[in-house]
């Protein structure tokens, strides 16, 4: 439950087949992205998230309207997003959470992100930038973010679910993506406590562009 009504998140399995037939570029992110990667249920979850890219927004929102209806989240307050404010969102509008028509409950949190010619802008910092294929991954079918690119938006700010996550995800990941993860921390969010107790790095360039 939240000051804005209750949540009853989609299963994965929902999400992915709900938007299998979808254009727009989307991916699964937030916890349950982290969860699916591992391949086990790490803790519970309120909510399910999916990153779009940007500019497919209308698309991808197009693509689900016999099913969902669509919210910006923004400010502590919900707004729909239909019709001609569907297409006109802000650039600070990039949060929107849908239900089932006619139903009182939440069921799927959207993302929108910057991509351009392939490659992924970190919203939050448009110096961290990767290729779209080295920040969404196919996992048993279902497109999901990069482990390393969750945990750099958990990093801002982070809570004990977010340090848990951390600490489910460090092991799996490859010298590369930590490595890249600690110099991307360090660039967006220097005041990161993930940033000074990861001070131990190359300074090697893994992969962002800057």
């Amino acid at each position: 439950m939240t000051a804005l009504g209750p949540w009853e998140p989609f299963a994965v399995d929902t999400v992915a087949a709900l938007l299998r037939a979808t254009p727009a570029r989307w991916w699964l992110s937030g916890g349950c992205a982290v969860d699916h990667f591992l391949g086990r249920v790490t803790r519970p979850h309120g909510d399910i998230d999916v990153s779009v890219a940007r500019d497919d927004w209308v698309a991808f929102a197009d693509s689900v309207d016999d099913r969902l209806e669509w919210f910006v989240a923004r400010d502590g307050s919900l707004t729909p997003a239909a019709g001609a404010r569907r297409a006109q969102l802000r650039p600070g509008e990039h949060n929107l959470w849908a239900r089932e028509h006619g139903e009182p409950v939440w069921r799927l949190q959207v993302n929108l992100e910057p991509v351009s010619d392939g490659v992924w802008i970190y919203r939050r910092d448009a110096r961290i930038r990767r290729p779209v294929g080295a920040v969404v991954l196919p996992v048993r079918g279902v497109p999901c973010v990069q482990p390393a690119v969750q945990l750099l938006w958990k990093a801002k700010d982070p809570r004990p679910i977010d340090d848990l996550d951390r600490a489910n995800v460090e092991p799996v990941l490859s010298p590369g993506e930590r490595s890249w993860l600690d110099e991307a921390i360090e660039i967006a969010h220097p005041d990161s406590p993930w940033c000074t107790r990861t001070r131990t790095r190359t300074r090697r360039d893994h992969g962002y562009c800057r």
